[in-house]
């Protein structure tokens, strides 16, 4: 097959719901979307080095030529490199955003990477420490207005649809309606997997020890001599269906819920005024 460039890319944001769209987006007969979902093509300078069209052949040679071309990247989220490069090479692509409560985002992000074994802080501690831009992004990556602006000082604004994780998650047939509709598709999307969510996280883990263990141990070796897409289904498989504790979360305390709240609101303002509707999260406009 001929190279191409790409028809549409998922730009984020991470702990949105990103992998369950990834695999609705697969199902689809005139959409072509490659297995391995994190393929940062445009922020890898390996990558980059090697060219659009070694990616191409690597990774979409397989595609129908009447098939539109797709990535889901959510590591192109905040990073102001990412809108030139790809405008440079593919001007016409179309980007999708799925986001949730900036809130509720930062504390999936954080949970996460405690499960992982990288996070030993409270929530609290993560988020205050040396102010809202350092540590693992919690705060920044909600700051939705500031990065999608970064995408339309180089795109124009049809080409650019704003999804919302509640919505997904209450009416996902109504939600990919509006991105066929986007993307230009004839067919709707097959409903034999829009009921199932992918890699939902959990408020702590089963066995902390674990990983810390293994990095510890010769098990390191072991695990690093695995190839890369055994290494990623292991690894989703134990810190989305094995390790974590599926508990009702503790609420966050309300003060630091608050704080958190201003500082996404005008973030959130700008969001509304990209999308032209309010978004489904009230407590902004409260």
């Amino acid at each position: 097959m001929t190279n191409r460039p790409l028809d549409f890319l998922l730009i984020g944001a991470p702990r949105c719901g990103t992998t369950s769209l990834f695999h609705y987006l697969r199902n689809h007969p005139d959409l072509f979307v490659p297995a391995a979902k994190e393929l940062p093509f445009f922020i890898d300078d390996e990558l980059l080095a090697r060219g659009w069209d070694a990616f191409f052949r690597d990774y979409f040679s397989a595609a129908a030529p009447q098939q539109r071309l797709g990535k889901l990247t959510p590591h192109y989220w905040d990073r102001p490199e990412v809108p030139p490069r790809l405008h440079a090479q593919m001007p016409a692509v179309r980007l999708l955003a799925l986001l949730r409560n900036p809130v509720d985002r930062a504390l999936s992000h954080y949970r996460f990477l405690v499960r992982r074994g990288v996070e030993p802080r409270s929530f609290e501690d993560a988020v205050v420490d040396e102010g809202w831009k350092k540590h693992q992004h919690y705060v920044p990556l909600g700051e939705y207005g500031r990065i999608l602006d970064q995408y339309l000082g180089c795109f124009p604004r049809e080409q650019l649809l704003v999804l919302f994780t509640d919505e997904l998650e209450a009416a996902p047939e109504r939600v990919l309606f509006t991105v066929q509709t986007h993307l230009g598709l004839n067919l709707p999307f097959p409903a034999k997997n829009l009921e199932r969510r992918y890699n939902v996280g959990g408020t702590s883990t089963r066995l902390p020890w674990l990983v810390p263990l293994v990095r510890r141990s010769p098990l390191r070796r072991l695990w690093r001599a695995l190839p890369a897409r055994v290494q990623g289904a292991l690894g989703k498989w134990y810190f989305f269906e094995i390790a974590p504790k599926r508990e009702v979360p503790p609420e966050l305390p309300a003060d630091l819920r608050r704080r958190l709240v201003d500082h996404f609101r005008p973030h959130i303002v700008r969001l509304e005024q990209i999308v032209g509707r309010p978004t489904p999260w009230r407590e902004f406009r409260e």
